[in-house]
């Protein structure tokens, strides 16, 4: 995957941009783990049909040894997966069905290059060591597509108005989440019209504490300001803003796990 690819990046004439940033939580600086999130963001391109942003979140389980590798493996595996679909296909990008399709695919390459991964680092490693969660997105101008196993949460709205996509998934006991390595686990995949999104974001659940509101919702004190934010930087910026939120959130002691967001949002607008 191009360097482009895995940094993310900002596109002004198509009307969007996308980026990610993550941080170490400070539970994992104390006892020296290190930071089990991965995300990655990419735009490729749909032809004439549509701008596209493709963004992939994981979190990787924090009693899995391995963890930070699966997650790793998962987003990359996603977003390549999505790309070259949308390659052979630029149809994708504005048909719900093939959108769907494409999104379960990409799920079902991320978990098969979690295991391919586990054996290739570890020979018959248990595959559970490298458990992660997943969270895909590709958004268009038409449609925003979600694919969703695990925690953490995915959230969309026109800068006033904010809905979850996607809500957390932390199996039946409290502190239990389901992972992408188990096969039964399939995704939660929900296409949208976009006509009325103008930012779409996934974040892991070491920030649901401060993004949500009582857990269940999306706040608006959080994400209406974030939202400004990014609108008000230059194109360049985006990443920098993300960065700064999350030393914000890590001054006031409000997030003690592995803080990670990705966001597009659609440029020029509130």
């Amino acid at each position: 995957m191009s360097e482009r690819a895995r940094k993310g990046h900002n596109d002004g004439v198509l009307g969007l941009r996308v980026a990610h940033a993550s941080r170490q939580g400070a539970s994992h600086q104390k006892d020296g783990t290190p930071n089990q999130d991965s995300a990655l963001v990419a735009m490729p391109s749909a032809g004439r049909l549509s701008a596209v942003a493709i963004m992939a979140v994981s979190d990787g389980a924090g009693s899995a040894i391995n963890s930070q590798q699966g997650s790793k493996a998962a987003c990359v595996a996603g977003v390549e997966s999505l790309t070259r679909r949308l390659n052979r296909n630029p149809a994708i990008a504005v048909r719900e069905h093939l959108l769907r399709s494409a999104l379960k695919r990409a799920v079902r390459n991320a978990r098969q290059s979690v295991i391919a991964t586990a054996r290739k680092l570890h020979g018959a490693a248990n595959v559970n060591e490298y458990a992660c969660t997943l969270m895909l997105t590709l958004t268009s101008a038409p449609l925003v597509g979600v694919a969703h196993v695990g925690d953490g949460c995915i959230v969309a709205g026109d800068g006033e108005v904010w809905r979850l996509l996607s809500e957390p998934d932390n199996g039946e006991f409290a502190n239990e989440t389901k992972f992408l390595t188990n096969p039964r686990n399939l995704p939660r995949v929900t296409v949208s019209a976009s006509s009325d999104i103008r930012c779409v974001a996934a974040i892991t659940d070491g920030l649901q504490d401060v993004a949500l509101s009582r857990g269940s919702a999306p706040y608006d004190r959080f994400w209406t300001p974030l939202y400004r934010a990014l609108n008000r930087a230059p194109l360049s910026s985006s990443e920098t803003v993300l960065e700064a939120m999350l030393q914000k959130v890590a001054d006031a002691n409000k997030a003690t796990d592995d803080c990670t967001i990705a966001v597009c949002v659609k440029a020029g607008e509130g």
